[in-house]
């Protein structure tokens, strides 16, 4: 938001990239305004149940599937249609791929943990599996929901690299800054997509902040507060502290990249470590109080149920951690 749309009276009334100028004041003074009309939004939505959003959950979840069209739309145009000023090119005919290497070994203490925070929702399935009334489609509904997020992220990201390159920044949707379809000086119609896919991640973190507070703030609640104390009034204070804490670290770390390094190498943890200990544990516990037999489930079929699998998924998951960690961090 600080990067497009400036504010009367805050940083000489233009826009700045923080990540570009991390210790402008002025540029902090209108990130942080933003910051506050953000949390002005999802601080209420964060305390209210998710079956209150049904509404707004769905019109975003639409709009998400419409900006990554766009993304795919307007990158493929570009990279069939006319070249960039900035690069060489070694045919003079369609496509116009961009200087970036196939394959950067370098980059994978980057890109793993992004991707694992990507796709991590396993700490929310309680919480946003509450509305689904038949709870036998939930194995099918979260295999589409990882199988479609894992597809156009691996596709975005291609696509997106082959036209933009070297130059591709952090938040990609900003690379639309410059986007103009070819067209000099740019139609209405090019600013109005640019726009939507710009303004992308803000209006789609509406939706996914509450989410995360609400799932934060119940785990919370239900931790410190015994079943007999509990109250609507206590869970409604732990979801505006699982709201608010966020906020006021991102007040103080404003870089995207340095957030996603930390919380994609915890994220490693909450996806692989964490399930698989659970499941050792539960199982120990089930066969001591009810006997061996209690570890068979209607689930137990499956062969990533077995043990064996699941030593294995624990001890991959703990060298991914410490490999992804060393490398983003020394």
């Amino acid at each position: 938001m600080a990067s497009h749309i400036p504010m009367y009276g805050i940083n000489g009334s233009d826009t700045c990239d923080i990540e570009d100028s991390p210790n402008d004041g002025g540029c902090i003074s209108l990130y942080t305004f933003w910051l506050a009309v953000f949390a002005c939004i999802v601080i209420p939505l964060s305390c209210r149940d998710l079956t209150e959003q049904i509404v707004l959950q769905v019109a975003l979840s639409i709009f998400r599937f419409v900006a990554v069209f766009l993304m795919l739309a307007t990158t493929l145009q570009a990279l069939y249609t006319y070249k960039r000023s900035d690069l060489d090119y070694d045919s003079d005919s369609p496509p116009y791929y961009s200087d970036a290497p196939a394959f950067d070994f370098s980059g994978f203490g980057k890109v793993l943990p992004i991707a694992v925070f990507a796709q991590v929702l396993h700490h929310s399935i309680p919480g946003i599996s509450k509305p689904q009334r038949d709870k036998s489609k939930l194995q099918s509904i979260y295999a589409g929901v990882m199988t479609t997020t894992c597809v156009l992220y691996s596709i975005l990201g291609v696509v997106l690299v082959l036209w933009y390159g070297s130059d591709i920044k952090e938040t990609c949707t900003l690379n639309w800054t410059s986007y103009d379809a070819g067209y000099d000086p740019k139609p209405w119609w090019v600013k109005m997509l640019a726009g939507v896919i710009i303004l992308f991640p803000p209006i789609d973190l509406v939706s996914a902040y509450p989410l995360n507070a609400i799932t934060l703030g119940n785990n919370m609640y239900q931790i410190f507060i015994p079943k007999e104390n509990q109250t609507p009034k206590k869970k409604l204070v732990f979801r505006l502290a699982a709201a608010c804490i966020p906020l006021i670290g991102s007040s103080l770390v404003r870089s995207l990249s340095t957030v996603l390094r930390y919380a994609g190498s915890i994220g490693i943890l909450i996806a692989f470590t964490y399930p698989c200990l659970l499941e050792i544990t539960s199982r120990k516990q089930l066969s001591q109080q009810y006997g061996p037999t209690a570890i068979k489930t209607p689930y137990s079929q499956f062969w990533f149920s077995n043990i064996k699998v699941v030593y294995f998924h624990l001890v991959l998951s703990i060298v991914l951690f410490f490999t992804v960690f060393i490398m983003s961090f020394f």
